[in-house]
């Protein structure tokens, strides 16, 4: 009798994985006057923090107008075992603030989707006017 071993089955689970593409787009808004920075990433988060995992980002940027429009495209192959939902969340570290100097940034409401969707949009416009909490660096 012929036993298949336990790791190939095992393995073979484990590297049938969809891929899912991510989009992310929207508008960023700073009602200051002034030329600003901006620094969009999107992430599917973990139970361990240390494994989150960067989807995407637009890279840092600077304008000297009121919007900005940014899409970010990126994929995942799932997410851990037994784990069947994405956790997306999105960030903006920005310097649209009245005090020279200060980097604020905010996060967006972390959303769920399913890691056998092929596709997710998400969508975010937001207000950066003296939004957020202050950090240290763009990178944090």
């Amino acid at each position: 009798m012929n036993v298949v071993n336990p790791t190939f089955w095992l393995l073979a689970v484990l590297t049938v994985v969809q891929t899912t593409n991510f989009r992310a787009d929207g508008t960023l808004s700073c009602f200051l006057s002034q030329k600003w920075c901006y620094l969009v990433e999107l992430s599917e988060k973990d139970t361990l923090l240390m494994f989150d995992d960067r989807i995407g980002d637009i890279g840092f940027q600077c304008v000297d107008t009121d919007s900005v429009g940014y899409s970010i495209m990126g994929s995942q192959q799932g997410d851990g075992l037994e784990n069947y939902f994405y956790e997306i969340a999105m960030s903006v570290a920005h310097n649209c603030t009245q005090e020279p100097g200060t980097i604020k940034k905010i996060n967006r409401n972390t959303a769920y989707a399913s890691v056998f969707e092929t596709e997710i949009s998400v969508q975010w416009n937001v207000d950066l006017t003296d939004q957020g909490s202050s950090v240290i660096n763009y990178f944090l």
